[in-house]
């Protein structure tokens, strides 16, 4: 057994997905293979949103999807904006308007799933899927794949 380092990066460990040939490890940013024999880097793909990421392997490559919607605005700025209604004298209109705010920068997400090659990382596939909120999961049977989104069962095919 060889002992792989991962580098100082915080890694969640049960995301990590267990390819053929290698480890395939994500980051919040990529998502990287070493190899199983002698821990070796094969490849790293950059990903198009910085998250938490999951890798699952399947029969057609490595399903890479985040642990939770992405939120397509910036919160921080959304709340920045909203504390700003509220200054000064709150009226109903601005208190109205900041829970508008703070409502859409939650509930406007977007879902990516990815697969990618276990050679070589190249992705294969990318579906961006709009998300109502922060509850999402991809889940996998013996031959098929459904992503379930709040309320929304999606069946996935190559």
């Amino acid at each position: 057994m060889k002992a792989i380092l991962l580098g100082p990066e915080h890694v969640e460990l049960e995301s990590v997905g267990l390819a053929a040939e290698s480890y395939c490890v994500p980051r919040s940013e990529s998502v990287a293979a070493y190899s199983r024999d002698d821990g070796k880097r094969l490849w790293e793909t950059r990903l198009p949103f910085s998250a938490s990421w999951q890798v699952m392997p399947t029969r057609s490559g490595l399903l890479v999807f985040p642990r939770e919607p992405i939120p397509q605005t910036d919160t921080n700025a959304a709340q920045q904006r909203a504390w700003s209604e509220l200054a000064g004298v709150p009226t109903l209109e601005r208190v109205h308007t900041a829970a508008a705010i703070l409502y859409h920068a939650w509930m406007l997400r977007v879902y990516p799933v990815l697969l990618l090659d276990p050679s070589d990382g190249r992705i294969l596939a990318r579906r961006d899927l709009p998300a109502n909120g922060s509850r999402a999961t991809l889940l996998t049977g013996a031959k098929h794949a459904a992503i379930a989104l709040d309320g929304t069962l999606l069946g996935l095919s190559r």
